[in-house]
């Protein structure tokens, strides 16, 4: 692969608006971000306080099971978070890093083939576009996990009771 006139031109392009739109993308999940970590704080202060005392009710029980529950919960859904932050953060660095190496090709009247810099483009292009189609990908996989850990459990309670109804039907 050799750096050209239409590939440097092509990058020089394509970065800023794949930049932009990723961007925009972590821009319009701030409020979600904002979200997660208001609800994760509110099940940390109420674990904290419940910890505290020395006994529990059984409703106070039931909502020491829940907070821990969310608590866990969030700390998963934080992790996706900053992992996405993460990827966006590496994926906007190389992709200045592409934009200026075209930029810089493009601006050298004696420029090479650059094999190099020409393979690095059309790799963090790639890798771009790729975060740009994972990052709504990976946003649904945290509510998917959350609708399950909630179905499977729902699941062995079905088939129980239907055990038990299956067992006391009248005229049995």
């Amino acid at each position: 692969m050799r750096m050209s006139e239409a590939l440097a031109g092509t990058v020089a392009q394509i970065a800023p608006v794949v930049l932009l739109v990723i961007i925009v993308e972590i821009a319009g999940n701030r409020d979600r971000m904002v979200d997660q970590f208001r609800d994760a704080g509110r099940s940390v202060a109420l674990t904290r306080s419940m910890a505290r005392r020395d006994s529990l009710t059984p409703t106070q029980r039931a909502r020491a099971q829940r907070a821990i529950t969310d608590q866990r919960r969030n700390v998963g859904a934080v992790g996706w978070l900053l992992f996405y932050l993460a990827v966006s953060a590496a994926v906007a660095v190389l992709l200045l890093d592409a934009e200026w190496r075209a930029i810089q090709w493009l601006a050298d009247p004696h420029a090479g083939p650059a094999p190099q810099d020409a393979l690095f483009c059309t790799r963090v292009i790639g890798f771009a576009f790729l975060r740009i189609v994972m990052g709504p990908i990976i946003s649904l996989l945290q509510p998917l996990v959350d609708g399950l850990a909630q179905l499977l459990p729902g699941m062995s309670s079905t088939s129980r009771l239907q055990r038990l109804l299956d067992r006391s039907e009248p005229g049995s």
